[in-house]
């Protein structure tokens, strides 16, 4: 995870706003740049990406930056865009119609695959992740019907939320594979945290989904977990956690057969354990079912996965 850095200030100024964007495009978030100086623009920017995270921090003066729609050719690129803004102020407008102030201290939870548009009036610097959006809304289920989120993040976890981003865009300790799940997951949590001390809204089918979706992420590995199981520990019934997923729609199977996958696969790239004992020790009992749900579910075989990694991570 080695940081790559950007500086506008030793380039022509015509080459500045297109560096610029190529650099965000491919560090954070495809995005097209407007309203930039063609004589003073000027932009620092350091980047880290892995396992699924990409964090930035920068500093830069006055310009806007603007998003598109997701569309079935970039589909599964983008995430939320999570930044905390350090200095100066922003603008963001979000899915053509929310508007959003923001100050420094704030933090701001963007659905990148919606139209955006976020000017940035005089000289700003922040951080910005970019993060899975199915971890987002797992822990904030409530994104996925108003796909953005102001915060205002209070002490103590102001401090730990700022500690992970400064670390994951600037920091120098180098992270193993399987961290950046792990770090994304405690972002989250961190991020509910704060927003459920802001009182942010959620309906009661939103509340039922979110403990839903947390019961089968943390018994995916129990071979024998069942919609019973799950009715009988929320103490609600199996036809209205159909009903509940069916209008996300999945199903109890669907949501289980997923979870355990991402499970395999973080276990795939994270220990030397052979392929069929981490199929098995996700909650698979057919091997062959496995590596067909793996392969549908990633484009790549379990085997596949596992030889892209270094040597010595190899199946033994």
């Amino acid at each position: 995870m080695t940081v790559i850095s950007l500086s506008t200030d030793v380039m022509p100024p015509s080459e500045r706003a297109e560096s610029w964007r190529d650099f965000i495009s491919r560090t954070i978030h495809n995005v097209s740049v407007e309203r930039i100086s063609a004589k003073d623009f000027s932009a620092r920017i350091s980047a880290r990406q892995h396992d699924g995270i990409r964090c930035a921090s920068f500093w830069t003066k006055a310009h806007d930056v603007c998003g598109k729609r997701e569309t079935l050719g970039n589909a599964g690129a983008s995430g939320y865009l999570v930044s905390w803004q350090m200095e100066g102020t922003a603008e963001i407008t979000h899915d053509e119609q929310r508007r959003i102030l923001v100050r420094p201290g704030d933090v701001t939870i963007i659905d990148s695959r919606r139209p955006m548009k976020v000017c940035f009036p005089g000289s700003v610097r922040r951080i910005v992740a970019n993060l899975p959006a199915a971890a987002v809304e797992k822990s904030l289920p409530v994104l996925q019907h108003i796909h953005s989120m102001p915060l205002a993040p209070a002490e103590p976890f102001a401090a730990i939320l700022r500690s992970y981003l400064v670390e994951l865009s600037t920091g120098n300790h180098a992270l193993k594979l399987g961290d950046g799940d792990l770090l994304v997951e405690n972002i989250c949590n961190l991020l509910r945290v704060i927003a459920h001390r802001q009182d942010v809204y959620m309906t009661p089918r939103e509340l039922q989904r979110a403990a839903i979706a947390r019961f089968v992420s943390r018994h995916a590995s129990n071979p024998d977990l069942s919609l019973d199981d799950a009715a009988a520990h929320l103490k609600m019934s199996s036809r209205l956690i159909q009903k509940v997923l069916h209008e996300q729609g999945t199903s109890f199977s669907n949501m289980l057969l997923q979870e355990r996958l991402e499970l395999a696969r973080t276990q795939l790239l994270a220990c030397h354990d052979r392929i069929s004992g981490i199929a098995y020790a996700c909650g698979f009992n057919d091997i062959s079912h496995f590596n067909h749900a793996f392969r549908k579910r990633f484009g790549m075989t379990p085997s596949d996965v596992r030889s892209a990694e270094p040597a010595g991570r190899r199946d033994a």
